[in-house]
């Protein structure tokens, strides 16, 4: 009998739907080591030197859909991850070879099935691959270096390929000293198949020099080498001292060096105010590969001036031009004239050196003898070229001389001035460039910062016989120029 209430019914069973997927990813591979158990080591039996076995465990799900195969890929230091095997593996155990002898590989599987690949497993532990030292043989170049000539700031690229087993590491060398991948400039390129490359972007001067390659592995080694040059039109290198000037005094040593740059190495010529120098008897000449040294000694007033350097060369020509200075006392002043004159003071007027030493003029130091006197005293120093002497004795004659001070000494008295003389008291003169017989008021020199300078000679009742050394020296104290006023040598004060 049926069940009526229902209760006795069944129910049809539902199965969620999956869809389709990738498999997860393999276990990590693992290398069977030859020198392992003896199960392991019968492993190897019949197989290469340079063979592998690979084991790794199957994905733990397949995706839904059963698992077609595996992909073995391989990575070394230098390289980025490719197949180790052209086709898929079934199994999950491979023996890979055809690897190089002595490189360190590290592996990993990839499991795939209709939909796709799975992610990768880990990476296996990193495994060298031995080599038999029967068939071993030490590094040789294929293709060596050769000599290159670039022009400067062009690209220069330097390639090698070597062979060997087990492949050998490749080191870069410019004059002696390793380049390094990082630096700055050089940059090294290597790849597996033996080939080194090293390229310079923009070749400087400095660059020039001898490149070289060395290869090694266990068996030996084997170098190569080549020169490079870098050719550059010639360039003078001067440092702002020789932009500013130069100053020597007289007597000193000139040494002047110029650097310079330039492939080949120019020829080098020394000018002196657009004179053309060669070694003598005051001169040397010095070049190298990158300087020129002139030396010129003693140094005298003459040498003053512009000196240049001149290059060439094949590719081009510069010039380098600066001035030297050479410094000494200044040569002798004119000879002082009157231009007024009257009973006690005289208006002296002077023409400056003609050389001024190298440097300004500090100073005029007047000297005067008085008609009846053996001696010459200093009447009084200014910056000027004229000076109003006073509180002279009147109706006197009198003869001055000056001389010029600067920084690096004074010069010998200047000419003689041809006699003055006074007036009588109470009586003026004005003197014109051919006379001095005119009368004329007196005039005051007034100096650079509007201070009025007059020297006192001598008092007014002074006798007329001249002064003992002694006696000159203590009327007539050395003046000094103070705050713009000169102090007084009778011991008054200048107007």
């Amino acid at each position: 009998m049926g069940n009526t209430n229902g209760k006795g019914s069944r129910r049809p069973l539902t199965v969620p739907f999956r869809p389709e997927e990738r498999p997860c990813c393999p276990g990590t591979p693992v290398v069977v080591p030859r020198e392992g158990d003896s199960l392991e080591q019968l492993a190897y039996i019949n197989k290469p030197n340079d063979a592998v076995i690979l084991r790794w465990k199957a994905a733990t799900y397949d995706g839904g859909t059963p698992i077609i195969g595996y992909i073995v890929e391989r990575k070394t230091p230098q390289s980025s991850w490719i197949r180790a095997h052209p086709i898929e593996v079934r199994d999950t155990e491979i023996t890979l070879t055809g690897l190089h002898p002595g490189q360190t590989y590290v592996f990993r599987i990839k499991a795939f099935n209709a939909v796709g690949f799975s992610v990768p497993s880990g990476e296996s532990e990193p495994y060298q691959i031995l080599y038999d030292r029967d068939n071993a043989f030490p590094p040789t170049f294929t293709e060596g270096l050769r000599d290159t000539t670039v022009m400067e700031h062009e690209k220069v690229e330097f390639v090698v390929e070597v062979q060997g087993i087990p492949p050998p590491t490749i080191q870069w060398f410019k004059d002696s000293g390793e380049i390094g991948q990082n630096d700055p400039r050089m940059k090294v390129i290597r790849d597996e198949s033996g080939t080194s490359s090293l390229v310079l972007n923009e070749a400087q001067d400095e660059d020039a020099g001898e490149i070289k390659c060395i290869a090694t592995n266990d068996i030996g080694s084997a170098t190569t080498s080549a020169f490079l040059n870098v050719e550059a039109p010639p360039r003078a290198v001067l440092t702002k001292k020789y932009e500013e000037g130069l100053i020597f005094e007289d007597g000193d040593v000139i040494r002047l060096k110029i650097n310079f740059t330039g492939r080949p190495r120019p020829e080098v010529a020394w000018f002196h105010e657009n004179d053309q120098l060669d070694a003598g008897e005051r001169l040397e000449i010095e070049t190298g590969d990158d300087y020129t040294i002139l030396k010129v000694f003693p140094a005298i007033r003459d040498d003053r001036g512009e000196y240049s350097v001149r290059l060439q060369s094949n590719l081009g020509e510069d010039t380098a031009s600066f001035l030297v200075t050479v410094a000494n006392g200044p040569t002798i002043p004119g000879k002082p004239t009157a231009t007024e004159i009257s009973d006690t003071s005289v208006t002296l007027n002077w023409n400056s050196p003609e050389d001024d030493g190298g440097c300004e003029i500090t100073s005029y130091v007047i000297e005067y003898n008085r008609e009846g006197w053996d001696m010459w005293l200093k009447a009084t120093s200014t910056r000027q070229n004229e000076a109003v002497l006073q509180d002279l004795i009147a109706g006197s004659t009198y003869i001055f001389r000056i001389k010029a001070e600067n920084p690096y000494g004074a010069s010998e008295a200047g000419s003689i001035s041809d006699p003055i003389h006074l007036l009588p008291p109470k009586e003026s003169s004005s003197i014109g460039e051919d006379s001095l017989g005119e009368a004329s008021t007196p005039m005051e020199l007034v100096d650079m910062d509007d201070t009025t300078i007059s020297s006192s000679i001598l008092l007014h009742d002074t006798e007329t016989s001249p002064p003992s050394q002694t006696e000159a020296s203590d009327q007539i104290p050395d003046d000094r120029y103070v705050g713009g006023v000169y102090a007084s040598l009778s011991g008054g004060m200048f107007k």
